[in-house]
């Protein structure tokens, strides 16, 4: 007999709700609001370059989707379109501590991704930078003011948990790690009728 995606869902569910102590009736997934707390740079044991990165986030108040920004980074590699951008998502366990590489996502051509993937923070770095497009030469960005949108209408359902997410620029051939940003945040359950 083969099993239905929805019947994959909710097995998968069902295990996930007994290795994490969540009761019955407590949804573990499904439609989300992503509340960021905070981005820092990552530990310097994960970074194979130099690089400094400080930003400061304030929530919208008539937005809850809606967060203001302020972006200083350093760096001392050129950005090129050939570098893997990577995300790696680490989970709050109920048991406490995290799971290290939950989920991983790799982007081959970085430029082409951002440009692709999130337009909005590739034209507010673009404003901010003596070039207009990759490569990035070695140098240092400060963007005083940047409005980043944390609703996700592409996925529909997603866990809800705690997660820590290390944004990674790799160099291709030898996987160096040259630029890496940690964003700690919360999925929780949608309440409003937006999204």
């Amino acid at each position: 007999m083969r099993t239905t995606t929805r019947e994959l869902l909710i097995q998968v569910s069902a295990c996930l709700s007994l290795l994490c102590g969540v009761s019955e009736g407590e949804p573990v997934a499904g439609p989300f609001r992503v509340i960021l707390d905070h981005v820092e740079r990552c530990p310097a044991e994960l970074l194979d370059e130099p690089f400094s990165l400080t930003i400061k986030s304030m929530r919208d108040r008539r937005d809850l989707d809606m967060f203001h920004l302020t972006v200083n980074a350093s760096w001392i590699s050129n950005f090129t379109d050939d570098l893997i951008g990577q995300l790696r998502f680490s989970s709050w366990s109920a048991r406490g501590g995290w799971k290290e590489n939950a989920n991983v996502m790799n982007f081959k051509r970085l430029c082409t991704s951002l440009r692709t993937y999130v337009p909005q923070l590739w034209n507010t770095i673009r404003q901010y930078t003596p070039q207009p497009d990759c490569p990035l030469s070695p140098g240092s960005l400060y963007i005083p003011t940047m409005v980043a949108d944390f609703s996700v209408k592409q996925v529909p359902a997603y866990f809800y948990g705690k997660w820590r997410i290390d944004i990674r620029a790799l160099k291709p051939q030898s996987r160096r790690c040259i630029a890496c940003g940690r964003m700690f945040a919360a999925t929780v359950p949608l309440t409003s009728g937006k999204g």
